[in-house]
């Protein structure tokens, strides 16, 4: 029988699939993972040909959704034999209520795409003309200005005249009656009331007095209205780099309150990712509709009762209770291997992904692998300071903070014999610029030639993007060689890969070591 490992991120599924592809093979068996490394299209994927598949349980759905409802034999005829589910708790309990969802474009839904332009733009202006005075809202039919403490209003009276009120707070104490320039929002109402009522109310005038809809499209557009106001200001007050991220023109969802991964091939419904197309001035799709959808619940009783599992944190009777109710399986409590040696504590409420400052020790026995393999990144973390660490250590932090832009750290590589010979090119390969594309600024200490040579050939595909750069040395230098530091080095290998506008700090202390042995401070 088939098997299938279904874990928490699919990052997790590529790591372990790797990580016991060889001991599979012993006993002549094949193992893959179930990621979509590009945007799948239609055939069987050979990942499902394989005895143990490892996945995400999303990705296990949409391919059963594009198997059974689509037709594209996604899973190569495979069927639902075994199930082994890391983190039962999370999967079958917290997330049995997700649903894996596939949505097809409908013939003629660019015609509304005025609607989100028109609810995008009617809401930037609420904003701008929405001021709160002495703890009440009030909204202006005209272009504030503010000059220090003092707000302007600009607004064209009944004759169609400019009228200026170059103080509007000591115009507001002194006017009862502001009919003419404005309202005020009744605190009955509530300010998110009042913006969605305006919202509804302006884009059903416009709708009815200007714009034909097309006769299929009049209930969809009725019934959708109050959720496309909904999602756009959520839209509004979704944050870029937090909640998701703009690359290479597309929006791109992070798993902000689960996972931290970016979901590459992932779209919002309901128009919210068309709202934030628009917000960054991005190329609009069409409004999609979802055709077909799989429940985790629904997906994991396909197992009947071959569904297995295990987790460290299921702990209350209700719900052990529902575990074996819902999905019909045994529970079995397996004793702790060691005894616990930690003091547990109370919750203090803050999630990793709310640090914005982060300082840490990468070492070899902390290299943040963790981080990566289950997919957690720091999505809000945008000033780290690391102590002095291997090259090699900082590999996978740098993986996990994909948002940084203030980064400070020492090198410390291990010394090298200068009478050695040394292969330049075998210096570490440079990152991926994408991993840091929001680093603007960054500061490197190095202790010696070798931790200098490889963190610039590390971090070389970066300085381009610097508006500021501090080198820091105190090492000993030879006066030639490969791995030799002088003024020439550092200009061809740092200096000269920066923009014309980044500036940089240079803090060297060399010592030159000659060939009587005699150092000097250079």
């Amino acid at each position: 029988e088939n098997v299938d490992i279904i874990t928490s991120s699919p990052v997790l599924a590529e790591r372990d699939s790797k990580e016991k592809e060889k001991f599979y093979r012993m006993f002549d068996l094949q193992c893959s993972d179930n990621n979509d490394r590009a945007i799948y299209l239609t055939g069987p994927k050979s990942c499902y040909k394989k005895q143990i598949v490892y996945g995400k349980a999303a990705q296990f759905q949409f391919d059963t959704l594009r198997t059974e409802y689509a037709q594209l034999n996604t899973l190569a005829d495979r069927k639902c034999d075994v199930a082994i589910v890391d983190e039962v708790d999370s999967m079958l309990i917290d997330d049995s209520s997700k649903i894996a969802r596939l949505a097809t474009i409908m013939s003629g839904m660019d015609h509304l795409q005025i609607i989100y332009h028109l609810l995008w733009n009617q809401l930037i202006l609420l904003q701008e003309r929405i001021i709160e005075f002495n703890n009440k809202f009030y909204l202006f039919y005209g272009k504030i200005t503010f000059e220090e403490e003092t707000v302007t209003l600009e607004y064209a009276n009944e004759q169609g005249n400019i009228m200026i009120i170059s103080d509007l707070k000591k115009y507001l104490l002194s006017s009862s009656d502001i009919s003419h320039i404005g309202q005020l929002i009744p605190e009955n109402e509530g300010f998110d009331k009042f913006i969605k009522k305006n919202l509804e109310n302006y884009i059903r005038k416009f709708l009815n007095e200007n714009i034909k809809i097309p006769k299929n499209f009049t209930d969809f557009v009725e019934t959708q209205i109050p959720t496309w106001i909904d999602n756009a200001i959520i839209a509004f007050n979704y944050q870029e780099s937090i909640h998701y991220v703009v690359h290479a023109g597309l929006i791109k969802p992070v798993d902000y309150y689960s996972t931290g991964v970016v979901q590459s091939f992932s779209n919002w419904s309901d128009g919210l990712h068309q709202f934030l197309q628009i917000k960054h001035g991005l190329k609009m799709a069409s409004e999609t509709f979802t055709t077909n959808f799989l429940p985790n619940r629904g997906y994991f009783t396909k197992y009947s009762s071959n569904l297995f599992g295990l987790t460290g944190t299921l702990g209350s009777e209700k719900a052990k209770q529902v575990l074996v109710d819902v999905y019909n399986v045994d529970l079995v409590i397996i004793p702790n291997l060691r005894q616990k040696q930690y003091l547990s504590l109370p919750d203090s409420g803050k999630l990793i992904k709310q640090i914005q400052t982060l300082i840490v020790d990468v070492t070899s026995s902390n290299t943040f692998h963790y981080l990566k393999v289950e997919g957690i990144y720091l999505a809000n973390v945008k000033l780290t300071s690391l102590d002095y660490t291997m090259t090699e250590n900082l590999v996978c932090l740098l993986k996990c903070i994909p948002f940084i832009e203030n980064l400070s750290f020492g090198v410390d590589d291990p010394w090298i014999n200068w009478s050695e010979h040394f292969d330049i090119n075998l210096l570490p390969a440079p990152i991926d610029s994408h991993h840091l594309l929001y680093l603007s600024r960054l500061r490197i200490a190095c202790n010696n030639n070798i931790s200098f040579h490889r963190i610039v050939a590390l971090l070389s595909t970066v300085f381009g993007q610097l508006n500021h750069l501090t080198l820091q040395f105190e090492v000993d230098t030879l006066p030639s060689g490969p791995l030799v530091i002088s003024g020439d080095t550092i200009q061809r290998l740092c200096i000269d890969r920066l923009k014309p506008s980044t500036t940089y700090t240079l803090k060297l202390l060399f010592y030159a070591e000659c060939d009587w042995g005699e150092k000097k401070n250079v």
